[in-house]
């Protein structure tokens, strides 16, 4: 799982367990949009080594943690956020994050993302997000 996205990009796409990850469109964030990226960062920045993957359960205990504390900051700037969004962590997979060899290069994907977006599955309409 990896994508071009940076923070606080808009999306039309919400993270389902069957969604389609190949149609995830980026948006302006001043009309209706299903998402804003939160964060993304590195899980294990040892992207060229052979890294035992921590299991996807610890994963998404680490990064819900941090995804928590971004939510609840002054990042996020929608009135009664915790009653009107909620967000989503993605994390990689045992596949993505083994270790290949293609080309030439090692390389693993190993991008954790948050993403942001109404409680009630209804579009955005406005940015969420302050600028950074």
């Amino acid at each position: 799982m990896i994508w071009p996205f940076i923070d606080g990009d808009c999306l039309k796409w919400t993270p389902k367990k069957t969604a389609d990850t190949t149609d995830m469109d980026t948006v302006g964030c001043y009309g209706p949009h299903e998402t804003e990226v939160l964060t993304q960062d590195w899980a294990d920045r040892d992207l060229e080594k052979d890294v035992p993957y921590p299991g996807k359960d610890a994963l998404v205990a680490k990064w819900t943690d941090h995804c928590t504390r971004l939510f609840l900051s002054d990042l996020v700037t929608v009135k009664d956020k915790e009653n009107v969004l909620r967000f989503w962590v993605l994390v990689p997979g045992a596949e993505s994050w083994k270790l290949k060899t293609q080309n030439g290069y090692r390389m693993s994907h190993r991008l954790v993302y948050c993403f942001i977006g109404k409680a009630d599955g209804s579009p955005l309409t406005d940015k969420a997000m302050a600028d950074r």
